[in-house]
């Protein structure tokens, strides 16, 4: 591991996972390049989680996190329900500090 890079952690706090999922949503909602969206989507939201400490920084994958357990799953969850929130007319605009994370008891 570089020096000054931390443990990932095993336990992120709720609203990384939030803060990720947005980070691939927003770029790919608004698909603003010809080509490569989804990479940099995807570069985006590994981006959030290695400054959460999740992953270490030299290891720049989202597939590696996605592939343990339940997390696939968890991050489409996140997505989708941001998807169409972000779509209805009218509907909220998005920020990390203003959204309850998964299990704070709020949708």
């Amino acid at each position: 591991m570089a020096a000054g890079a931390t443990t990932p952690s095993t336990s992120p706090a709720p609203t990384t996972p939030v803060r990720a999922s947005m980070a691939h949503l927003n770029p790919v909602k608004i698909h603003p390049w010809k080509d490569g969206n989804g990479r940099m989507s995807r570069a985006l939201s590994s981006l959030v989680f290695s400054r959460e400490a999740l992953m270490s920084p030299e290891v720049f994958s989202i597939e590696e996190w996605l592939g343990r357990g339940q997390n696939t799953y968890a991050y489409c969850q996140v997505l989708e329900v941001g998807y169409y929130q972000v779509l209805e007319v009218g509907g909220p605009h998005w920020s990390p500090s203003g959204t309850p994370g998964p299990g704070s008891g709020s949708a």
